[in-house]
């Protein structure tokens, strides 16, 4: 547990928490190092690159989670993703049926990441499979291996086939071997998510994880 640093309010209740746990280095490292450098070079290059993988995240995030905060949280859901926050678990899982929140939940927390200064990147499961193909975007693959913190949204709703099954197993594998974190949402249980992946992939993923489980009636359902 990291000495708690920094005092927040949130819905008038007071909150303890700590720096975010990351690996130190890992994200700015992945870039190549020019030689020669001055040290207002150094800064320079680290604060474009920090620069640009914010501008890369706000644009990977939807309109709606941009002001998502963890204040939005019932106490019960933000206490949870505190005491993930300020521990050295690896993944943080939020799951709950279609509508209950999960999205909101991720992106509070990676928004609170962000402020932080540690730059989430974001996909929706079914968005990144479309960004690893050969056609797709040539960076995602070299992102979601370096981010310091990766969400990723809706595992598990992606339509199934051998090469995806690898992406996302490849994925787990190379991030928890690095120490690097992630949140993932997802609406399936955690028997029918080891029967699309494996279990070992999924007992990787899920071994100390922080769990968020929403419940309740679908908030974006509009009935007649």
């Amino acid at each position: 547990m990291t000495t708690l640093d920094r005092t927040i309010r949130l819905g008038g209740a007071v909150a303890r928490c700590g720096q975010l746990r990351i690996p130190t280095g890992v994200a700015p490292a992945a870039d190549p190092i020019p030689t020669g450098e001055t040290p207002e070079d150094v800064t320079a290059r680290l604060a474009a690159q920090a620069a640009g993988r914010l501008a890369r995240y706000r644009r990977q995030r939807p309109a709606a989670y941009a002001a998502a905060s963890l204040g939005d949280l019932g106490p019960n859901e933000r206490a949870a993703i505190w005491r993930w926050l300020e521990s050295d678990s690896l993944t943080l899982v939020i799951t709950g049926p279609v509508g209950t929140g999960k999205t909101h939940a991720a992106f509070a927390a990676a928004n609170w990441a962000a402020g932080q200064g540690t730059i989430p990147a974001a996909w929706t499961v079914p968005d990144l499979m479309v960004d690893l193909a050969p056609e797709g975007d040539p960076s995602a693959a070299h992102v979601t291996r370096t981010a310091p913190l990766l969400l990723l949204d809706d595992l598990g709703v992606e339509k199934t086939s051998e090469w995806r099954v690898e992406q996302i197993t490849a994925l787990i594998d190379n991030r928890l071997g690095n120490g690097l974190r992630q949140i993932v949402t997802a609406n399936a249980d955690y028997d029918a998510l080891a029967r699309r992946y494996g279990e070992r992939a999924m007992s990787r993923l899920t071994a100390r994880a922080g769990l968020v489980r929403l419940t309740g009636a679908d908030r974006r359902r509009v009935t007649w």
